[in-house]
């Protein structure tokens, strides 16, 4: 069991607040008359120079592709370390591009779709069965008591707050920096004062990155570093939150850069390097006391870069 006594002042914020030189290959010149012979095969000569200079610029290009670095995914997905896609501006376009937040959007869809697809699958995990025995029992402490359950394809976690609290569990001892991460949650009742979602880069000193939705439809991303917590993205609305839905939630990070979705859509990124790598798992926040509040968790999937 993995378990945060810090609450969160996930709800404070929304009061306070409404990223050649190639040579030149040619004939020496000559003032010696060439015959019709000679002639003919100076041009056969030039031909297969030509052919064969061309036949080593191909496998140099092909060489310098499979010998370069590995760039960022994302930057697989972007023409430009700019994540715009704006245009030369003219006096007279000829064409009307799509919006630039579209744009960019769809460009961070693909990179998840292919991070999702392409990337190593550590964890695959859909609650049909308890075959990676995730934690099930009740726990009754200081901050909470939450029974857990692996039921009807569902890890459901029903909570009683005794106070304000976060409540993780790992999906793996796994410390890891780049990575992409989603799950599916849903928080059936009414309450607002209550978040699901994403713990991050949780570091051995107890240092992590919180990415939490809620019934109101809003999402943010908090850092816990040092004991103190710092919003990252403020509450923002988004029409991708389907309240007392299931939604699906997901994050992929390299290096310092992370890029959030919820039910497939782009929604936001933002950079912080504040924490390095560490562990990621399902969490869960309730603000107030003596509310009693169920969320249930499927469809978990944990991807690394080959």
């Amino acid at each position: 069991m993995d378990e945060d006594h810090n609450s969160d002042p996930f709800y404070d914020n929304e009061k306070d607040s409404n990223w050649n030189n190639i040579p030149i290959i040619g004939e020496h010149p000559s003032n010696v008359p060439l015959d019709e012979g000679a002639s003919l095969w100076k041009i056969i000569r030039g031909c297969l120079m030509a052919v064969g200079i061309a036949g080593f610029c191909l496998l140099l290009s092909a060489g310098v592709v499979f010998l370069l670095p590995d760039t960022p995914l994302v930057a697989r997905f972007f023409p430009s370390p700019t994540t715009t896609f704006t245009p030369t501006n003219t006096s007279t376009p000829t064409n009307t591009p799509t919006s630039t937040p579209n744009m960019t959007a769809q460009a961070y869809e693909a990179t998840a779709v292919y991070a999702a697809d392409e990337w190593n699958e550590n964890l695959s995990e859909t609650f049909e069965t308890n075959e990676y025995r995730w934690y099930v029992g009740t726990d009754d402490g200081e901050y909470a008591k939450i029974t857990y359950t692996v039921k009807d394809g569902k890890y459901i976690w029903d909570t009683t707050a005794h106070q304000g609290f976060v409540q993780w569990v790992r999906v793996n001892d796994l410390s890891i920096s780049d990575f992409y991460f989603s799950l599916e949650a849903t928080q059936p009742g009414f309450t607002t004062v209550a978040d699901y979602g994403i713990i991050f880069r949780e570091d051995a000193f107890g240092n992590y990155y919180y990415f939490g939705i809620n019934n109101k439809g809003l999402y943010s991303l908090w850092l816990y570093n040092k004991d103190e917590w710092t919003v990252l993205i403020e509450s923002t609305k988004s029409s991708a939150i389907l309240p007392r839905q299931a939604n699906k939630a997901a994050v992929l990070a390299e290096g310092d850069h992370f890029i959030f979705f919820i039910n497939d859509q782009y929604v936001t990124e933002i950079h912080d390097d504040t924490v390095a790598k560490g562990r990621v798992g399902m969490a869960v926040e309730v603000l107030e006391p003596d509310l009693n509040v169920i969320f249930e968790f499927d469809n978990i999937v944990l991807n690394r870069p080959k």
